[in-house]
């Protein structure tokens, strides 16, 4: 019977927290959920934590959020700790030390995603070590974006060069760090588009693309579980020169000296539509792909072998834009509750988790199986159409031959610390846009370390190599 009677208790939880989109929580009462609970199970509040936990401390309120529930209890050793436990499964995804003797209830603010204990006279202690910001997102179709997307193209003859802009000055003469803004945004602004553009930091010139991703049956979850998806994305680099060579100054000209090949750094960011259907509005599923932060020497951009875990050295940095770049990735992350570690500094900017991909579709949180890397390469036989500017390279190849590329996805490394990549799937483009509106409205929200649907943490040891199999 009590087996019975935590069951419900999960269940009736999982129910009226309600995930939209198993993205984020309703805004539901609590107190509603808690008075829901007590009359279908019969028992009360104290009974309730009881069941879940025989340790809790009946006299300090427990607090429930999204498909969580944070309580006090006694821990093995007579310390008083905090536990944030998933209800759908009871995994305990947090755990910590309740330091206040005076602590009457927890309490979490769903804005902040921070955690609370109020003592007396009302006062709140922040708890450490727990950050967990639910996400709520709005639905759209693919033909929305794409109306969007299509806005303000381009003429193929005046493709314009957009610099990189670390910064931005103001009329009162106030610095904007602006990448470190934008970086920030993207981990926090859950929007598909924006209705008011603005250039992008760091990958300011890309071209859009319209295709299908389809997955093999594999051993992750949600969309990797198998199936073909409608995708939308853009392709970029994260140079502000959009050409393969090395600018010439007008001496290296006269001297007849030849352009260098200027080192690269490709990207790509793909959006996942759950459905057939491309006028249904639904949760889009995003994530982004890199080849490696300091760039290479790239004969054509298909070249480039991208995954969400770019390589980075610093010994190769050579500009004074790749460190403010780095900064302001470092700092984007860095302020994202979804990216805060119960040991502070040891976060890590160069992962691009792949929870959206991995919950697409999925109720449980249970069920959530994530790869830790995901890796994607044009197929061998990749025809291309060669452009000194990459994104005529990419339209006029696109239109002509179409652009596949296979892709890889591995959680674990053999015994020389290799990553072990698996073949899943396959992107196939088949049609481009270049607009003003897919460089500065198009975005592709993408979580932090933490994922808010199911607690767990990315955090990748190893940094997987952009080499082709």
């Amino acid at each position: 019977m009590k087996k019975v009677l935590l069951i419900s208790f999960l269940i009736i939880v999982s129910s009226c927290q309600n995930f939209i989109g198993k993205r984020g929580p309703s805004s539901k009462n609590l107190g509603t959920c808690t008075q829901l609970f007590q009359k279908t199970l019969g028992i009360d509040k104290q009974s309730l934590l009881q069941r879940v936990d025989p340790d809790a401390l009946l006299s300090i309120e427990p607090t429930f959020f999204g498909n969580f529930l944070a309580y006090a209890r006694h821990s093995s050793d007579g310390v008083r700790e905090v536990i944030v436990k998933r209800l759908s499964d009871g995994k305990v995804v947090h755990s910590g030390v309740l330091k206040s003797d005076e602590a009457e209830a927890l309490l979490f603010d769903t804005k902040k995603g921070k955690l609370y204990q109020r003592v007396g006279n009302g006062r709140l202690l922040k708890i450490k070590g727990f950050s967990l910001k639910p996400v709520i997102r709005d639905a759209v179709s693919y033909d929305d974006v794409l109306s969007i997307m299509k806005k303000e193209p381009y003429q193929l003859d005046r493709l314009p060069t957009i610099p990189l802009q670390m910064f931005r000055f103001f009329k009162d003469r106030i610095i904007d760090f602006f990448v470190g803004r934008r970086s920030f945004e993207i981990l926090t602004r859950t929007s598909d588009y924006r209705i008011e553009g603005m250039n992008k930091p760091i990958h300011p010139m890309g071209i859009g693309v319209e295709g299908v991703m389809t997955f093999k049956k594999t051993r992750f979850s949600g969309a990797f579980s198998g199936g073909s998806f409608p995708m939308l994305g853009r392709l970029s680099i994260s140079q502000g020169n959009p050409s393969k060579f090395k600018g010439r100054t007008w001496f290296q000209s006269l001297l007849g000296k030849p352009a260098s090949v200027e080192n690269r750094s490709v990207a790509a960011a793909f959006k996942l539509f759950p459905t057939q259907d491309k006028s249904e509005k639904v949760i889009t599923a995003n994530a982004v792909f890199q080849n490696d932060l300091n760039g290479e020497k790239l004969e054509n951009y298909i070249d480039g072998v991208m995954t969400n875990q770019p390589q980075l050295n610093v010994l190769k940095i050579r500009k004074l834009y790749e460190v403010f770049t780095l900064v302001g990735v470092a700092k984007g992350a860095l302020s994202s509750p979804n990216d805060v570690k119960a040991s502070f500094p040891f976060i890590n900017p160069q992962v691009r988790p792949l929870h959206q991909y991995a919950e697409m579709g999925v109720d449980d949180p249970k069920d959530v199986v994530v790869p830790k890397w995901i890796k994607i390469q044009a197929v061998e036989d990749q025809k291309i159409l060669k452009s000194d500017d990459f994104r005529m390279e990419l339209e006029e190849t696109i239109k002509q031959k179409g652009l596949k590329y296979i892709i890889y996805l591995a959680d674990s490394t053999d015994k020389n610390n290799e990553i072990i990549w698996e073949e899943a799937g396959l992107i196939d483009i088949s049609n481009s846009i270049l607009s003003r509106s897919v460089d500065r409205n198009l975005l592709f929200y993408h979580d932090g370390l933490r994922s808010p649907f199911t607690g767990e943490l990315i955090d990748n040891d190893v940094v997987p190599r952009p080499v082709r199999e």
